[in-house]
């Protein structure tokens, strides 16, 4: 028999500012991931973003929701696999059909890695929770939130020639970008907490 998820440890406010960390965490682990792939002579790949993102969001994730519910690191290792699934394929394709911005390359892989780390994941919530399904939903909506306000960073580029303006802006955005991530997958996350499955 399962045990029943302890909703009252999950608070909104701690998901978003652990997300956050995480978003921060991300940083340092894609530069990294980076360096070590740059020591291996793999200096052009792409996969240090999402195996860097996908590893730090989902490690401080995993944490939270182990006081609520029975997960394994089962949540953790999908958010690496699957952020990473779409940069690999993204490496492959600069490999054989030529370079590929990672401009414009960027949201279409985090929109595609965002739906397989929710699809995957939506498994381990779906035994506990209803509305587990809208997870996928959220994470998709959450993370293309978060990378359209690190791309207002190209937006603004041009906007001043002040190089302290535009690095606070660059800055402030960048840290928009973490908090949008955990308040909207927070938010969805609250009401799935709180439509747990009724022991029959």
């Amino acid at each position: 028999m399962k045990t029943a998820p302890d909703h009252q440890h999950f608070s909104i406010t701690k998901w978003t500012l652990a997300t956050f960390g995480g978003w921060m965490a991300g940083v340092f682990l894609i530069l990294f991931f980076a360096s070590l792939f740059g020591a291996l002579g793999i200096e052009t790949s792409q996969l240090p973003l999402g195996l860097g993102m996908g590893t730090a969001i989902g490690l401080v994730q995993w944490i939270i929701l182990r006081k609520i519910f029975v997960v394994d690191y089962r949540w953790l290792l999908y958010s690496a696999l699957g952020f990473s699934i779409p940069f690999l394929l993204l490496d492959l394709a600069n490999l054989f059909f030529g370079s590929i911005s990672i401009a414009y390359a960027l949201p279409v892989c985090v929109a595609v890695g965002s739906l397989i780390v929710g699809t995957l994941q939506f498994t381990l919530l779906k035994p506990y929770f209803v509305q587990a399904k809208r997870w996928i939903l959220a994470g998709f909506i959450a993370w293309m939130a978060a990378i359209f306000i690190f791309k207002l960073i190209d937006f603004f580029r041009n906007l001043s020639t002040d190089t302290k303006l535009m690095l606070a802006i660059n800055l402030s955005l960048i840290l928009l970008s973490g908090l949008a991530l955990g308040l909207i997958s927070g938010r969805f996350l609250d009401f799935i907490i709180k439509n747990e499955k009724q022991e029959q």
